[in-house]
Order: C-alpha cells, then sequence, then structure tokens
C-alpha cells in the first residue's frame, strides 16, 4: 500500500514539473536563429503554417517555459505547442547534442541586407543609413560564407568611410592576405597606419615590405618599429643610400 502511495506521488511531482527548457536567439544579417535548448534529449517536431506565417515547434512532454519566449505557448495530453509569428521565406530546422537544441535558422524575406558600393539596402530597397555596425555585420556575412571577394569590396569601402579605425586597416590587409594578395596587404597596413599611427599597422607594414621588396615603405617606417642595426644596414644598402650607413656606423 505504501509503495503504491510513493509512486502515485512520484507520478504527481513528475507531471507537475515540466522539463526545463532555456530559450535564446541571435540576429543575423540574413537570417535569426532561435534555439531552444533542454536538460535532455525530446522528441519533437516543426511545422510551417501559413495565412498567417507561423513557424509550430511540437515538443512531445510538459515544458517548462521561460519568461523570455517570444512564443505562444499551448499545453496539449502529447505536450507542448511553440508557435512562433514570423514572416519567414525559408526555415532550416535541426537539432545539436550536449546539450540537446532545437535550433530554427529563420530566414526573413523583409530583412535581409543587399550590399551595392557604398549603400545598404533591405532586400525590398528601402536605404539604410550607412553605419560602421552594418559594415560589420556584412563583412561577418561574407567572411562566414568564404566570399572574400564581397568581403574585400565591403573592407574597401570601410577603410574609406571609417579611416580613423586600425581594426578595418587591421582586417582589410588580412582579407587581402587570405586572398593571396600579400604586396597589396602591405600597402593597405602603410596605408592604415598613416591614418591611425597605429603601431600594431606599421609593424605589420614594415614586415611584409621587406617580404615583398617594398624597400621604401619599409625605410620610412624604421624608425617606427623595434629593428636590428644589421635590418636597417640590408635597408640602406637596398636603397643604395650611403649617407644613411654611415651614419649608422659612425653612431
Amino acid at each position: 500500500m505504501f509503495l503504491r502511495i510513493l509512486i502515485t506521488f512520484s507520478l504527481l511531482v513528475w507531471f507537475s514539473f515540466g522539463l526545463q527548457v532555456v530559450y535564446r536567439e541571435g540576429k543575423y544579417p540574413d537570417k535569426q536563429r532561435i534555439v531552444l535548448q533542454f536538460e535532455r534529449g525530446v522528441e519533437y517536431r516543426v511545422l510551417l503554417l501559413d495565412n498567417p506565417k507561423r513557424i509550430v515547434v511540437d515538443v512531445m512532454e510538459k515544458v517548462e517555459v521561460p519568461k523570455n519566449i517570444k512564443a505562444r505557448v499551448g499545453y496539449h495530453p502529447w505536450g507542448t505547442r511553440f508557435v512562433f509569428d514570423m514572416d519567414y521565406s525559408e526555415v532550416k530546422a535541426f537539432s545539436l547534442e550536449a546539450p540537446f537544441r532545437i535550433v530554427l535558422d529563420v530566414y526573413m524575406a523583409t530583412t535581409s541586407l543587399t550590399y551595392q558600393r557604398g549603400v545598404l539596402t533591405y532586400q525590398r530597397g528601402v536605404p539604410y543609413k550607412i553605419e560602421e555596425k552594418y559594415y560589420q555585420l556584412l563583412v561577418q556575412s561574407f567572411l562566414g560564407a568564404n566570399d572574400l571577394q564581397n568581403a574585400l569590396k565591403v573592407l574597401e569601402d570601410a577603410v574609406r568611410r571609417f579611416p580613423q579605425n586600425p581594426k578595418w586597416w587591421e582586417l582589410y590587409g588580412q582579407v587581402l592576405i587570405w586572398n593571396n594578395m600579400g604586396a597589396k596587404a602591405g600597402e593597405v597596413f602603410y596605408e592604415g597606419y598613416k591614418n591611425t599611427k597605429n603601431k600594431e599597422l606599421a609593424k605589420k607594414a614594415f614586415e611584409i615590405s621587406l617580404a615583398f621588396n617594398r624597400i621604401d615603405i619599409a625605410k620610412e617606417l624604421m624608425e617606427v618599429v623595434s629593428i636590428p642595426p644589421d635590418v636597417k644596414v640590408y635597408i640602406y644598402d637596398q636603397l643604395g643610400d650611403v649617407e644613411g650607413l654611415l651614419k649608422l656606423y659612425t653612431l
């Protein structure tokens, strides 16, 4: 008799307290990611409905809903239903382990960003005010897709529009290196140093200028970066600068 009461009480506790879930979301230039993270694996299904457009996630057991979730929630005998009212163009749903997560990548028809030189627009053509954060989003998107050519186009505009920010120059040069354009990268680092006086850019520009025989640039940066005397001798020798060599030997 006692065992039966204990089992009944345990079942009541089990059904009274649902499975814990954590809700997260992230926004990207071309999509919004929704993540439902559970304590353990669950059975689920995802439905896409129209008129109006909705994304339905059915979890086949009772779930304790977090306060920050942006969905309508309903409880049914078979489990819990989450309804996300979103005007999507495409949805990719999948699950990940350790911890168990249901992931929805929602591609929004009205909010994808497109790029034309010097202007950011909505897909429907409404112009955005050009701001640094939108350049950051575009570069991240192109680099994430391994689209170095478009990333370079955005970065070329970024250093022109935000010349005092050394991070843009550094990233522009780095992407040029990834694209096997080392000599151009050295010139970009050099221009970045001239605009920002950032010594890290000067150091990168100096190293690449030596590697690509841009001794003229190396000489200009020689007093900015710390280099050994024999490197200075090499630079003056390559330039045929006798006066510079004599100054070194008379120090």
